[in-house]
């Protein structure tokens, strides 16, 4: 189990870079771009992270990779051939990454103030990440799970029986009826309605919830419940599915 314990990392902390035309096939921009040909070269750029997983993942471009840990409060910033690794204090977490533009990032944080963890965020500008002004009145333990960022003044985050909305300055929340459920995934759906799937466990039941917000609160509108490890739920673009062997399903109405 110890080995099967470190090369689970070893797997998980690899990225797959795009980063270069390749030579033996270039785009030529009258060309276009056919993405059944391969006219890119793959390369693997190891993480220096001895343990856990990858919390978030962002590609800036083709060229700017970002990755980070949450239990290591550290940042990989791939860069053409530089690679670096930035780490920060114990008190601050790294839960989340995401982007609008190469020059306009965002990362969701914890850091530890007063003894509980407290939400932050981070802006890239293209050459740093720094702290947003942010006025919150939240005063329990930050638990991120899931982050949806729309825009700068309209980032959704997850977390146990909640969700906060940021709005560029303020940190409100709207919460579930049912404080257990987990949002471990939050989405548009195709009438850009937003949605969370949502998640709790009892035992070796695992319940299964859909849930749209209406713009005061959030409402059920479908539940499963299924053995932990026999039908995994997830988001696929704007729609929650269910993977239940040989089929897929889609939710809706």
């Amino acid at each position: 189990m110890e080995i099967l314990k470190r090369l689970i990392p070893v797997l998980l902390f690899v990225i797959l870079l795009l980063t270069a035309c390749d030579k033996d096939n270039p785009v030529k921009p009258e060309d276009g771009f056919n993405l059944d040909t391969a006219h890119f070269r793959w390369e693997i750029t190891p993480i220096p992270f001895d343990d856990f997983f990858l919390s978030g993942l962002w590609a800036a471009d083709t060229n700017e990779v970002f990755a980070i840990n949450l239990f290591y409060g550290a940042m990989l910033h791939i860069k053409g051939d530089v690679v670096e690794t930035i780490y920060y204090t114990d008190s601050t977490r790294y839960n989340f990454i995401d982007g609008l533009s190469p020059t306009e990032g965002y990362m969701v944080c914890s850091e530890f103030s007063k003894g509980v963890w407290l939400p932050a965020i981070k802006r890239w500008n293209g050459n740093s990440f720094a702290d947003i002004p942010m006025v919150s009145n939240y005063n329990k333990t930050f638990k991120p799970c899931s982050f949806l960022l729309k825009s700068s003044t309209e980032m959704w985050i997850g977390d146990n029986g909640l969700v906060h909305k940021f709005d560029g300055l303020n940190l409100t929340q709207q919460y579930f009826q049912d404080s257990e459920i987990v949002a471990v995934n939050l989405f548009f759906d195709q009438n850009n309605h937003l949605m969370a799937h949502g998640k709790k466990s009892s035992d070796s039941i695992t319940y299964e919830y859909q849930l749209e917000y209406n713009g005061s609160e959030w409402i059920k509108s479908f539940e499963d419940s299924h053995l932990a490890w026999f039908k995994p739920y997830g988001v696929m673009n704007n729609f929650l599915y269910a993977y239940d062997y040989p089929n897929i399903y889609k939710v809706e109405d």
